[in-house]
């Protein structure tokens, strides 16, 4: 073993260096997070520290691990400089930007002859600048209604830590939103009948104004916006709307349709946490919690002026929902596009008639498992889909070359927005860019290829009589638990309560921060995550329980969830459950559910129905849903 060639304690010495400054980093790091213990390593900076004293322990030691090591961090500020800018290069608006590596946010929005483009991009020392066309003065700059040929400042928007900018650009002029990381929300450009929410009824903002009024003390973490309406969200899954409300598109009953020119919440969905929104032209989707679609306005399938629950999706739970000019689009979780609305290009996919037009239904089956779509605001654009291989298909009206596609197609592009750059004309984005960080930024990025490594590695568990190699330094790094072991053997432990598959893939995790899993093994990583106390781990598999949902596997995740005092995740699956229930389908599947599950169902369903009945007299209302009828 590698352990011979390496100088006696030096992992002491590591991760004494790495003790003394502990503390100190914590705190200037994370003294605003609880249960910071196991996020420790998440953040870049704290890693930058901790690799620099790692190089310094590493140097004059000859060992292949640390030389090697030593290697890898000699590039760390020379990588930190370099992002993915493949992603802006394809844009011939940004392309000629000189310094497209300090670019962290863009967009491009159409101008209003659809020949010259307005473009939008936020820096990473949070300065925001803006260029193009600039009609009507829209991009906020200052400088009324002239072309802008170089970046000028858009000044009210510096220093304010954008995260996102939403923009309808289908208008002759754009409406424009900014998102800070503080949930405030900038709007300016097109304020057509009060759809940016700030209580003015002046056509034109120039000037990018925060909203106030029922927002000022919410944070907002989405905002979609539309050629008549805008959509927000709130951390708390409160929607709020304004703008027109002509047939009903935000989603407030109001006989007279009145236009809303504030912030107004959907009280109808008050008692309900939406994770979603997405705009058409006068149409709004909401995705809830629980994978379940509402629809306002045109084509939902029962117009009216409250959100209607979309049935024809009932028991498919959704997980992503985009809404193009007339149309919609949804993402179920199991990878399968669905879509309703206006079908003039082909948007809905193939043999959809007009009849059927208002319901959803898949739009094809041969794209794969997709884990992403993007619908566009313009009738011009295509819709787009990329699979979990990386294959991204397109279909409805294409640029002219390629005319109108019923049937998905597959592509050579790479990610969704290539197809926006070159199959869309106009090209315009329809989300922001953000180019990617390098992954050699991150200390996993240089400790993955010492993963199961005889040559470097000090310690070996034994699983299923095969062998895992490994780390003692790394693995004490991201969790003490590891510490007790090597106390109790030296250099070897055997592992029986899990399979090789599983420990080995938890392993690799501690080293890369990735980890696939499935059905079957989420629930050993999770008990894993547990026992190391690893919350990214276990994070990481309440998410995989919450996005994969099923009324098939719903009672073995409840009971899981009841095991592991997850609050959240029972709560889920108790709405879940009661949003995807069909009686006559699936009464009498539920026999198998644990007596854990159903006590805390029974509970449950007595609260959210203010209800003093006994258990035996809930098990009469329950009648099957957990044993089968006789």
């Amino acid at each position: 073993m590698s352990v011979s060639r390496r100088p006696q304690g030096l992992e002491d010495t590591i991760l004494g260096v790495f003790l003394d400054h502990e503390a100190d980093v914590k705190s200037a790091y994370f003294s605003r997070k609880e249960n910071n213990d196991e996020r420790v390593f998440s953040d870049r900076s704290f890693r930058r520290v901790i690799l620099k004293k790692f190089a310094r322990v590493c140097a004059g030691c000859r060992s292949i691990f640390c030389e090697q090591f030593e290697r890898s961090l000699y590039q760390v500020h020379k990588i930190e400089t370099m992002s993915d800018m493949s992603c802006l290069e394809k844009w011939p608006e940004l392309r000629r930007l000189k310094k497209k590596t300090s670019i962290s946010l863009a967009i491009v929005i159409r101008s209003k002859d659809n020949v010259f483009s307005n473009v939008i991009f936020v820096t990473k020392d949070d300065e925001v600048y803006g260029y193009g066309v600039n009609q009507f003065g829209c991009l906020g700059t200052g400088i009324n209604d002239l072309p802008i040929s170089e970046p000028v400042k858009i000044d009210a928007l510096c220093g304010q830590k954008i995260t996102s900018i939403e923009c309808e650009g289908k208008s002759c002029v754009p409406s424009f939103f900014a998102l800070t990381s503080f949930g405030s929300v900038f709007a300016w450009g097109n304020n057509a009948r009060g759809k940016l929410g700030l209580g003015d009824a002046r056509e034109i903002i120039k000037t990018p104004t925060k909203i106030a009024g029922n927002l000022e003390q919410k944070i907002v973490v989405q905002v979609a916006t539309s050629e008549t309406h805008t959509l927000a969200l709130t951390s708390l899954g409160e929607v709020f709307a304004f703008g027109s409300n002509r047939i009903g598109q935000l989603g407030i009953w109001d006989f007279e349709r009145l236009d809303r020119y504030s912030p107004t919440r959907l009280q109808s969905l008050a008692s309900i946490f939406i994770t979603a929104v997405s705009c058409g032209y006068e149409i709004s989707a909401l995705l809830v919690e629980t994978g379940v679609v509402y629809c306002a306005g045109a084509r939902n399938g029962d117009i009216g002026f409250a959100p209607t629950k979309m049935y024809s999706l009932n028991s498919i739970p959704i997980a992503k929902i985009a809404c193009g000019l007339n149309h919609t689009l949804a993402l179920s979780r199991d990878g399968q596009v669905y879509a309703w609305g206006e079908d003039t290009y082909g948007n809905l996919g193939p043999k959809r008639s007009r009849g059927d037009a208002d319901y959803a239904k898949l739009v094809a089956t041969n794209m794969g498992r997709v884990t992403d779509i993007t619908a566009s605001s313009c009738h011009l654009h295509p819709n787009a889909a990329i699979n979990e291989d990386g294959q991204v298909f397109i279909w409805g009206y294409c640029n002219p070359n390629m005319a109108t596609l019923w049937l998905p197609s597959r592509t050579n592009f790479s990610t969704l927005d290539e197809v926006y750059a070159t199959a869309a004309t106009p090209a315009a984005t329809v989300r922001p860019l953000r180019p990617k960080i390098p992954k050699a930024e991150s200390l996993t990025t240089y400790s993955e290829q010492f993963f199961d490594d005889p040559e470097t590695s000090d310690f070996t568990f034994t699983v299923e009589e095969k062998k895992i190699h490994v780390h003692k330094l790394i693995l004490m790094m991201r969790s003490e638990k590891f510490r007790e072991i090597f106390k109790r053997s030296d250099s070897e432990e055997v592992v029986t309560e899990h399979s090789y598959v599983v420990f080995h893939a938890f392993l690799k995790y501690i080293y890369t921060d990735e980890i696939k899993m499935n059905q079957e093994t989420v629930i050993d990583f999770l008990a894993l995550a547990n026992a190391f106390q690893l919350s990214g781990l276990k994070e990481m598999c309440m998410d995989f329980m919450k996005n994969n949902l099923r009324l098939d596997n719903i009672g073995l995740y409840y009971d899981k969830a009841i095991l592991h005092g997850f609050e959240d995740l029972m709560a889920l699956a108790y709405k879940f459950f009661w949003h995807h229930f069909n009686p006559d389908e699936h009464r009498g599947k539920f026999e198998n559910v644990s007596a854990a599950v159903k006590r805390d169902f029974v509970s449950r369903h007595n609260r959210a129905r203010n209800s003093t009945h006994r258990e035996e007299e809930v098990e009469e209302i329950f009648g099957g849903l957990f044993y089968p009828r006789n």
